[in-house]
């Protein structure tokens, strides 16, 4: 990913946390806090359990709006519904990466928070580095490669946000 391209990325991601500041989360009695630092070298976006738990529910809808798209075997997609799945996944692919990067940055590291490091920054790891989206190429014929793929993002981040329903 070039640096122009996370940086746009990232642009978004400020005005969304802006727009977030001082609202009431889903969560009964919580307030959700987007504390946002500039530094020279792009945007950090500190999270609280609400936001990360909000991120783990974005991506496992991503996912799982590509593997609907599947016929019920989950080993094709109809020729209609391709170029669907390969934006969805393409998608998918570029906002794990940019979160990959945003939060593997040793710079950015000591930015975090410790829920960041010890509950975002690995499902990131494990969804785009461990899982099989990482080798999927979106000139292909989605099959059941990428069906594995998907239900590895969603194994993945639903495995996290369970570890860390858990933290009160």
């Amino acid at each position: 990913m070039e640096d122009h391209e996370y940086r746009d990325l990232m642009r978004g991601e400020l005005q969304r946390a802006r727009r977030n500041q001082g609202k009431k989360s889903s969560v009964p009695g919580s307030v959700v806090i987007s504390m946002v630092l500039l530094r020279a070298g792009g945007t950090v976006i500190i999270m609280n359990k609400e936001q990360i738990l909000e991120r783990f529910q974005e991506m496992d809808a991503v996912a799982g709006r590509a593997m609907k798209l599947f016929e019920s075997t989950g080993k094709s997609v109809p020729l209609s519904d391709v170029p669907k799945v390969r934006e969805i996944v393409e998608t998918l692919k570029v906002k794990l990466r940019a979160e990959y990067i945003r939060v593997g940055h040793i710079q950015n590291r000591k930015n975090l928070s410790k829920l960041e490091i010890d509950f975002y920054q690995p499902a990131i790891n494990d969804a785009l580095r461990n899982g099989e989206l990482r080798r999927i190429n979106p000139g292909t014929i989605p099959d059941h490669k990428w069906y594995g793929a998907l239900y590895d993002v969603r194994s993945y981040i639903e495995r996290w946000s369970f570890e860390l329903k858990k933290i009160r």
